[in-house]
């Protein structure tokens, strides 16, 4: 029969056996973008029929030992774990405490013995005549030693656990781990002439868990699971850049409310190691750029930071856009090609994007775009009612014809009597002009509003 079992953070400390680990092991990693992970251990144990002691080694120094989750022919009965101190000299003394050991200081003094105990750098060693010595300062001396001390600071898992038949049998342990995660980054790349331009999607994986994986296969999730603190378990199904070619991509696949990215083949993601690997690259894209300027209530003129006039990207998530997948969230740095050279133009965030979904990316502010807003009317036209008529002014020194497009916001006690250019209601209350610019050239608008208090 073969049971699953969810142990508890209490469990008392059991010793070491030497059992016999078979050298098979497969690893399956899944990545969350909220600082945590899932590992699928699967190994080969060599039992014998009943109870067996074991020790598990080759565990991040991040795993959590309450998600746990094992499953063999049979059953654990009691769990262990040790982490070490987090401290290379303390697992190091720890793992020596009744060895011989032989300290050498700066100044060439030897003390030999036995040592007897140790806390915090400073240590107490028997020497060979029976006498005692005090250390303070263990960090003032050399260590000499024919034992190994490596081993000390590895995060282990011992098992008491009893199984139902000997021999052979493979294992599959499931646990989360910390300290390692992934995030979406893209590079929007704009032709010189503004036609086109290319966006690369890449992931950002960072690997702080205390452990080598070398031969892993990962996978990315996209989404926001709720997690508590300390962070709750989550069962997870088990040459860094792509080539540069007109299309690429590593299609996700849909997973309970996310999206789950798996990367081709298996790759080594090493202990303190940061990698880049490329998601999805997408050519030739349609460069739709907009100018949009932002205005306000009755009575609010100037409101826009410094009259800025700012420049959007308008796509759509869709084949026309070379897109049609979804995108995970992530910062969107935008690059220009000048001659030989890349320029940055400015940046942006993108949420999670569905297919088939409307998104903007905002570059920055126009230069040579500028606006001016003025109130040139307000009127009481009772003791609950006021009335504001103004201008906005855009001034043009590009040679090429352009449109503003003005995006004006009201409250609920407020409304637009009138404009030199008809409006567009997009929403309840919010109302979209477009203003042509001839370059060269000055464009105003003139807008009539009403508040009734």
């Amino acid at each position: 029969m073969k049971l699953g079992l969810m142990l508890p953070a209490a469990i008392s400390v059991m010793m070491l056996s030497n059992v016999t680990l078979a050298q098979q092991r497969v690893l399956d990693l899944t990545l969350y973008t909220s600082d945590f992970g899932i590992v699928h251990d699967k190994r080969e144990l060599q039992l014998e029929d009943g109870v067996n002691e074991i020790t598990l080694g080759d565990l991040p120094r991040t795993f959590n030992p309450e998600t746990v989750y094992v499953e063999f022919e049979g059953r654990i009965l009691e769990q262990s774990h040790d982490m070490g101190s987090g401290n290379w000299a303390e697992d190091i003394y720890k793992r020596l405490r009744g060895k011989e050991i032989r300290l050498i200081s700066e100044s060439g003094e030897v003390i030999e013995g036995t040592l007897q105990a140790h806390q915090y750098g400073q240590l107490i060693v028997e020497d060979r005549d029976g006498a005692f010595v005090y250390l303070s300062n263990a960090g003032n001396y050399r260590l000499h030693t024919e034992e190994d001390p490596s081993p000390a600071v590895q995060t282990q898992m011992h098992w008491t656990l009893e199984s139902e038949q000997g021999g052979v049998q493979p294992l599959s342990l499931y646990y989360q781990v910390s300290q390692m995660q992934w995030s979406s980054g893209y590079l929007l790349i704009l032709e010189e002439d503004e036609e086109t331009m290319t966006l690369e999607n890449r992931a950002t994986i960072i690997n702080r868990s205390g452990m080598d994986f070398p031969d892993v296969r990962v996978r990315l999730v996209a989404g926001a699971p709720d997690v508590s603190e300390p962070k709750g378990y989550t069962m997870a199904r088990s040459g860094m850049m792509a080539e540069d070619r007109e299309s690429s991509s590593i299609g996700p696949e849909s997973f309970f409310e996310y999206y789950v990215f798996e990367l081709p083949g298996r790759i080594h993601l090493a202990d303190q190691e940061q990698k880049q690997v490329a998601l999805h690259r997408a050519a030739a894209i349609p460069a739709l750029k907009h100018y949009r300027y932002a205005t306000g209530s009755v009575g609010q003129v100037n409101r826009n930071n410094n009259n800025s006039v700012r420049v959007e990207f308008r796509l759509t998530n869709n084949e026309d856009f070379k897109l049609g997948r979804p995108l995970p969230g992530g910062l969107v740095k935008a690059y220009q090609k000048n001659d030989e050279l890349m320029e940055f133009i400015g940046e942006d965030r993108l949420e999670h994007t569905p297919a088939g979904q409307d998104f903007t990316l905002s570059a920055g502010r126009a230069f040579d775009v500028t606006a001016e807003e003025k109130q040139i009317r307000l009127e009481e036209l009772s003791p609950r009612v006021r009335e504001e008529e103004r201008e906005i002014t855009f001034t043009s020194r590009k040679e090429k014809d352009i449109t503003v497009e003005v995006h004006l916001q009201l409250y609920q006690n407020e409304e637009l009597t009138g404009s030199s250019i008809p409006a567009r209601e997009v929403e309840a209350r919010r109302y979209v002009f477009e203003v042509p610019v001839t370059g060269e050239a000055e464009s105003t608008l003139t807008l009539q509003l009403r508040r009734s208090n």
